[in-house]
């Protein structure tokens, strides 16, 4: 298989026509036409505007060689947070942040910062959570009593 089949597999992979293709990647609708009918040349740099463009992974479309795409940052980042056990729902709002417009991220961005601070000015003793070691020997029902009980007195320590 050539360049111009590879292009055109794209093509078809993306459900693009050839004006949508090239109008993406800044070519004429004839350029395209030809180099899938391997009666043109197709230039480094449209190769790299498909490249960038579509995702596409350059040893495939130039040589045939891996895989079509190129993994997604998304992807890649997905994995990260999985591998580090991250929840579903937190590794939701991370993305969800990630596509939102500057202007939402600065505000989001604002209020994190203004908790944080806030946080900042409670004592260790006077924190709404606990980092506690379980001593040896204690029942699972005697760790979750002592656990309720010392979060208890945190919570009522920040409500003062």
């Amino acid at each position: 298989m050539n360049i111009g089949e590879r292009i055109k597999m794209l093509r078809k992979r993306l459900e693009l026509t050839q004006l949508e293709f090239c109008t993406r990647i800044g070519l004429k609708r004839n350029s395209i036409s030809l180099v899938e009918a391997n009666k043109r040349n197709i230039s480094n740099q449209a190769i790299h505007s498909i490249c960038r463009e579509f995702n596409v992974n350059e040893n495939w479309l130039k040589f045939g060689e891996g895989e079509m795409f190129l993994p997604k940052a998304e992807d890649s980042l997905v994995e990260y947070l999985n591998s580090k056990g991250t929840s579903k729902k937190i590794q939701a709002f991370i993305l969800a942040y990630l596509s939102l417009p500057p202007d939402y991220k600065e505000a989001v961005d604002r209020y994190i910062e203004s908790v944080y601070e806030e946080m900042q000015g409670i004592n260790e003793t006077e924190k709404p959570y606990i980092n506690l070691t379980r001593p040896e020997g204690l029942s699972d029902k005697e760790w979750e009593t002592i656990v309720k009980m010392r979060t208890e007195e945190a919570m009522k320590k920040t409500e003062k």
